[in-house]
């Protein structure tokens, strides 16, 4: 019943900074698609999840995975 196979993360934390007194900022990879995200945690509790773009203004993906 306990013995079930560990599941891979589908997130990864880049990068961790925090931010002013309660505020983080965090780069956060999806394992499955490669795409970046910027995850800001505020002190008042609430969060935005948003993709990371390029210079050219294209999602920033991680080729990392042999499948995507």
């Amino acid at each position: 019943m306990f013995n079930k196979d560990k599941k891979s993360k589908r997130f990864e934390i880049k990068e961790d900074q925090g931010i002013g007194l309660s505020g983080s900022l965090m780069v956060v990879v999806d394992t499955m698609t490669g795409v970046n995200y910027a995850l800001l945690h505020g002190g008042n509790g609430l969060e935005n999840m948003i993709p990371l773009l390029d210079s050219d203004g294209n999602i920033l993906v991680d080729k990392k995975n042999p499948e995507l």
